[in-house]
């Protein structure tokens, strides 16, 4: 940046003598003679811009601030968007499996090309956004430089590029409020408006990929609020919580798979703690944890492997073109439990290559939202290799249905609301407010590079 900054001074020096020996010519044409004026005051335009170009991003601060951007909430934002457009599509392409089979896919064939649509558009833009951060120095630097160059040779691209950076730096952070002011009418000043992400781990600090949780909300009123988020790929998102949430409330996370309520590190510990409070934004609210789950071992598809207490040594393997789940224990006395919807019945128990039928080790049964299981109880007592073999049904469909009714509760909205947000506010929003910082861009530009009416003598 500096660089570039001490070659626009260097040409406007060039500039400004070129301009002067015109003057100084003695050929008597006009047309040579008239671009004395022109270099000079386009040396002295440089000039300015070149000392001057920290004053003019420090009023650009100012103004951005005084009109309500953040560039850190603004790409928090961003992020946001990214990340439930990716859990749109997840679900929807779960949804369109399922509906697949009964030949109704081509509908939310349709809804998914655009929201995959929307969700190009949104990257492209947080790229763009990324850059304009990073570099928006170095790029007026480079306009200044481009526009010193004698005889304008670059004197349009320069001031392009210096427009660009200077409208882009102010304006982007202001899309957040671009996006309310679209929906509602009016600017966004919502306070506790989140999202919360982030990864499932056991105590072994392993990446529990499926399954589902369960959060306890108490509002104002002190009265609990219950919803269930799925887990996909070890991530979970938690969307547009109620109004009447605030950043005081108290949130209790469980782990929620078959029939069993695990319990977290996040325990009637309020959002405000949670989370930190120095990225809260009016306008958004990114908040990334790490759930540590207590006892689980293996999760998948409707099985679950937990012990207690928590062995010294453990390693779980799950090959599945044997279907079979292998787990070496090594604890003092523990209990190993196997639960299991009744889809997905293990066929038999090996415990140190000694093979018995599950039921020989079934304890209790339960009923899970509205799908029926069971769990088995190994004792354990030193180094034992457990090996349990899996039928190969599957039960993640009938769980994804079982899931829908209470999913809803986590978006607020009805479907048909949300994908229309989704296409509106993600794809035709973006488009437009690009398209107004960009005609914003070329006036400027214009007025930038067209300082031929300044007359220095």
């Amino acid at each position: 940046m500096h660089y570039l900054l001490i070659v626009a001074y260097y040409l406007s020096i060039l500039t400004f003598y070129l301009g002067a020996l015109m003057y100084l010519l003695p050929i008597p044409l006009t047309g040579l003679k008239r671009w004395g004026p022109r270099l000079i005051s386009d040396a002295l335009f440089i000039l300015a811009l070149s000392i001057s170009i920290g004053s003019i991003f420090s009023f650009a601060d100012f103004l951005r601030t005084t009109l309500g951007g953040d560039w850190q909430h603004f790409l928090s934002f961003l992020k946001g968007l990214v990340i439930q457009n990716t859990f749109t599509l997840i679900v929807l392409s779960q949804a369109q499996y399922i509906l697949s089979k009964f030949g109704l896919s081509k509908v939310l064939g349709i809804i998914t090309q655009t929201i995959s649509y929307s969700l190009y558009v949104l990257l492209m833009f947080y790229i763009l956004a990324l850059i304009i951060r990073s570099a928006y120095g170095v790029i007026a630097s480079l306009g200044i430089a481009l526009m010193a160059i004698p005889f304008r040779i670059a004197r349009s691209a320069g001031a392009f590029l210096l427009a660009l950076s200077i409208v882009f730096y102010i304006a982007l952070p202001l899309y957040p409020g671009f996006v309310d002011l679209l929906l509602t009418g009016h600017a966004y000043s919502h306070q506790n408006s989140i999202i919360i992400y982030g990864r499932i781990i056991n105590e072994d600090n392993t990446v529990l990929n499926s399954g589902f949780l369960t959060l306890e909300l108490k509002d104002y009123t002190n009265e609990n609020k219950i919803y269930l988020v799925p887990i996909t790929n070890g991530v979970f998102y938690i969307f547009d919580l109620p109004k009447n949430i605030s950043l005081n409330s108290k949130i209790t996370i469980f782990y929620d798979v078959t029939g069993h309520l695990f319990y977290t590190n996040i325990t009637n510990i309020s959002l405000h703690q949670l989370c930190n409070t120095s990225t809260t934004s009016r306008y958004f609210w990114l908040c990334e944890i790490s759930v540590l789950v207590r006892g689980v071992l293996y999760y998948d598809d409707g099985i679950t492997l937990h012990v207690n207490p928590w062995p010294e040594k453990k390693y779980v393997i799950y090959n599945p073109h044997d279907n079979t789940i292998r787990v070496d224990v090594s604890c003092a006395d523990c209990e190993l439990y196997i639960s299991f919807v009744n889809s997905r019945v293990p066929s038999a128990v090996c415990i140190d290559s000694q093979c018995k039928d599950i039921r020989e080790f079934i304890r209790y049964c339960w009923q899970w939202y509205v799908l029926d299981g069971c769990t088995a109880i190994i004792s354990i007592s030193g180094n034992h290799t457990v090996l349990v073999k899996l039928n190969s049904a599957s039960s993640e469909p009938i769980l994804i249905l079982s899931m829908i009714s209470k999913l809803r509760s986590t978006t607020h909205i009805s479907p048909l609301e949300f994908i229309a947000r989704l296409i509106y506010v993600q794809l035709i929003s973006a488009i437009l407010y690009l398209a107004l910082l960009l005609s914003i861009t070329l006036g400027l530009a214009r007025l930038l590079g067209g300082t031929s009416r300044f007359r220095v003598i």
